[in-house]
């Protein structure tokens, strides 16, 4: 609607607002003394998540790239940890607007992805995800998959490339 070069333009500052965020995050749970100089958006989007991030213990790893043969899948994590003390896939995002959760499937799928392919390549057994999310109107949102609803996002995800694999 808006024409392809303000979309090109929202999309840059969304992906540069994202990644300041993710390196504020980063550091903060590295204990940094110091942090990345970022745009005041950005610091403001940390400072919305900074109180649940205290919920976040035990960090296995961080931008950590994880693959599966297995699975044929290879991406990168944002953080595994204990999140309210069990281990879980955590994803940091940033928004402009709140989101519903039907709008956040794929968001979910990656979730079940990365746990099944830590699984694999560890021998861990996590099956909780948690998606911390803060948008630019000041509202933190948090969404977690644990229990029947991770099995049901772990289904989803194997129909997903099943389908896929049905369609080459």
């Amino acid at each position: 609607k808006v024409g392809e070069q303000e979309a090109n333009n929202i999309t840059r500052k969304a992906t540069h607002r994202g990644t300041d965020a993710h390196t504020l995050i980063e550091e903060y749970l590295n204990n940094s003394d110091t942090f990345s100089d970022v745009l005041p958006l950005s610091q403001y989007l940390f400072k919305q998540a900074k109180p649940d991030l205290n919920r976040i213990d035990n960090i296995l790893c961080q931008e950590t790239a994880l693959y599966s043969t297995e699975l044929g899948i290879a991406g990168s994590v944002d953080c595994i940890a204990e999140f309210d003390g069990e281990l879980s896939v955590i994803d940091f995002k940033t928004s402009a607007k709140p989101k519903k959760r039907e709008w956040i499937e794929d968001y979910c799928l990656q979730l079940a992805a990365y746990a099944m392919a830590h699984n694999i390549l560890f021998n861990t057994q996590i099956t909780k995800g948690v998606i911390m999310m803060c948008s630019k109107d000041n509202y933190y949102q948090e969404f977690v998959i644990e229990g029947d609803d991770f099995d049901h996002w772990r289904k989803q995800w194997w129909m997903r490339v099943e389908q896929y694999y049905l369609s080459m």
